[in-house]
């Protein structure tokens, strides 16, 4: 996951840069890739998340994922007041820099939580089979590409409306999947 991280995280910058020609502001866009830039690290960490998540759903420890997504979205609320609008305001950047920090505060209690589990039964599974990994990650990866690809889509579309549009629809989204 790491490995496809760093290229994606490549491509959505340079896709923003010509956001432009999709009726994007300039402004925008220059906002949206000062963020896309300072989340790149935290993209690469989210994906270590993902996995952690799984481990930990597959052991039935869901307290620990509730816990870290309400400590590290408690975390970039701060972080995006203080780096945003208030004590240094770096705009995009900051916004950027407060979720790649509070991806960072999610990974670490989530591979916590993984350090105080106990080892499942592996015995039944073939060590080392990479087929068995593919037919098992593969789809799963797919799907959640999908779903960035689609909601990344819909943003696009969102802020092809207008900058107001976008911004009402990017908050509108975060506050529905904090339901789920």
């Amino acid at each position: 996951s790491l490995i496809a991280a760093i290229p994606l995280s490549f491509a959505a910058v340079i896709l923003t840069m010509f956001a432009h020609h999709v009726g994007i502001s300039p402004e925008t866009r220059d906002i949206a890739v000062d963020y896309l830039i300072a989340r790149t690290p935290g993209n690469l960490l989210f994906l270590v998340f993902m996995a952690a998540k799984s481990f930990l759903q597959s052991h039935q420890r869901s307290r620990p994922l509730l816990v870290a997504a309400i400590v590290a979205n408690l975390f970039n609320l701060a972080a995006d007041v203080l780096l945003v609008d208030g004590l240094v305001q770096w705009g995009g950047m900051g916004a950027g820099i407060a979720t790649s920090v509070s991806t960072i505060v999610l990974v670490l209690i989530a591979v916590q939580a993984i350090g105080k589990s106990r080892p499942a039964d592996t015995s039944h599974i073939p060590p080392g089979d990479p087929r068995l990994l593919m037919r098992l990650g593969l789809p799963l990866g797919l799907q959640l590409a999908a779903e960035f690809l689609v909601f990344s889509t819909c943003g696009v579309i969102a802020t092809a409306l207008g900058d107001i549009e976008g911004n009402a629809h990017q908050i509108a989204l975060h506050c529905t999947s904090l339901t789920f």
